[in-house]
């Protein structure tokens, strides 16, 4: 098994609790670890022989893209729809709302790994 690491994969969106947070919006940042068998794309060089992270960012982008309250459930919605379209072994998913409106707190992250 290999891994296949996404890495701060930025989006603007309008998650949050707050009012302006809804009008807003701020940074967050998606990180993926993917645990998939890739063996047979390192001879082939063929995209059908491991994940296409093209995909993998259109589905996240999807769900980024429809507000949640908790960065928690935007966790849940983004791994739900993963596991729904991706053959993997597991995967680790990290979110990270940059800036939330908290005095003195930068940013905050939630992350699972799944089983797929």
């Amino acid at each position: 098994m290999g891994k296949i690491h996404l890495n701060n994969i930025t989006f603007h969106a309008l998650h949050g609790l707050h009012p302006e947070e809804k009008v807003i919006g701020t940074y967050f940042a998606v990180d993926l670890i993917l645990e998939t068998d890739f063996s047979n794309a390192i001879s082939s060089d063929d995209i059908q022989d491991t994940v296409d992270y093209q995909h993998v960012y259109e589905l996240i982008s999807k769900e980024m893209q429809s507000p949640s309250k908790l960065i928690e459930h935007l966790l849940g919605r983004i791994a739900g729809s993963i596991q729904k379209n991706i053959q993997l072994k597991s995967f680790e998913l990290k979110i990270t709302k940059h800036y939330p409106p908290v005095k003195g707190l930068n940013a905050v992250s939630v992350s699972e790994k799944f089983n797929a």
